[in-house]
């Protein structure tokens, strides 16, 4: 057991290289029985990609409230897209003291989820003053979902299955959910109580590294102490969840 999350190079699940993928296979599956999360580096998701969501995302933000009311969530409906500002979403019973953006997979009219009305699924809210977000979200997510399926690939072969399992099962047409959270008054959200989501993928912290889920969920003993995970808050998180 270690306190310390493991930094795996993904590189060769994108690559989809026969050797590297079977190393890098069983550094995750070691990860996941034990914290049951680790960092990814060489996830191919370009540098400046995220660099320029991190600086677009913060002039979205710095808007008047009420620009960033005209993209409300209330206006994307059961597709669950747009903006929410400080305190309209709770944790444990409390406001957060942040607000964000809600993207998903870019989805028609036409598109037969949407048409049966499934939650999750339509089309993104776009702010028009900051019209450069539109392009950097849909590369992020396009970027994002390469890595997490190469990812799932590694997941798939630490469990002695066929590489493409989770591609030709479960994840062939994932639900894909992109937030962007703005964490405003961080003093003062901590003498609240007020808690910030912990983020799955975050582009501000480090241009190089996403966290991601362990395949395992890991019981901590009665009596013993709790993992201590290090990590640093910053003012702009993006956090993607692919289900």
């Amino acid at each position: 057991m270690t306190d310390r999350l493991a930094i795996i190079d993904v590189s060769s699940l994108i690559a989809a290289e026969p050797l590297g993928s079977a190393r890098v296979a069983r550094e995750i599956g070691a990860a996941c029985r034990d914290l049951g999360f680790f960092y990814a580096v060489g996830h191919g998701i370009a540098p400046a990609t995220l660099s320029d969501l991190a600086s677009f995302s913060h002039r979205f933000f710095a808007l008047p409230e009420a620009v960033k009311m005209e993209i409300a969530m209330a206006h994307g409906g059961r597709a669950w897209r747009g903006f929410f500002p400080v305190g309209g979403e709770l944790t444990a019973g409390k406001p957060d003291l942040k607000e964000g953006l809600y993207f998903g997979e870019e989805l028609g009219p036409a598109d037969p989820r949407v048409q049966a009305g499934l939650p999750l699924h339509g089309a993104n809210l776009y702010p028009e003053a900051v019209p450069e977000l539109k392009p950097l979200v849909l590369a992020f997510m396009r970027e994002a979902g390469r890595a997490a399926q190469a990812i799932m690939d590694g997941v798939a072969l630490s469990l002695e299955l066929e590489r493409d399992y989770f591609r030709k099962t479960y994840t062939s047409r994932p639900t894909m959910l992109f937030r962007i959270f703005h964490i405003r008054h961080r003093r003062r959200a901590r003498k609240a109580g007020a808690l910030a989501s912990t983020p799955i993928m975050d582009c501000s912290r480090s241009s190089r590294r996403i966290s991601l889920a362990g395949c395992r969920s890991r019981r901590r003993k009665a009596g013993s102490a709790p993992h201590r995970l290090k990590a640093r808050w910053s003012a702009i998180s993006a956090t993607c969840s692919i289900a």
